[in-house]
């Protein structure tokens, strides 16, 4: 082989290798921003069922002094929230 085609060989290889690397390094940051957000939203989802059930044991607590008794499902209604159980992280799942 002749230098010139060794030298654009190389030239070409070195082009490919950085554009399959920026490739990889972008599809890399991608997936951990969608990660992120995802954690993101299941902490928002945790949080917000959390402060539902409080305020649903506080509510019940204020009818028990009255003797009214309500179940979960009106709540639920009430809110339109429906309560996810325990939805696994997706850093785990992955």
């Amino acid at each position: 082989m002749s230098a010139q085609v060794m030298f654009y060989t190389t030239v070409f290889g070195g082009l490919a290798f950085t554009l399959v690397t920026l490739v990889l390094y972008t599809l890399a940051h991608q997936l951990g921003s969608a990660i992120d957000r995802h954690d993101l939203i299941r902490a928002a989802r945790m949080q917000q069922q959390a402060y539902l059930r409080s305020v649903e044991e506080r509510r019940r607590k204020a009818n028990a002094d009255y003797g009214s008794q309500d179940d979960e499902a009106e709540i639920e209604d009430e809110y339109n929230v429906d309560i996810i159980e325990d939805e696994p992280p997706l850093r785990q799942a992955a």
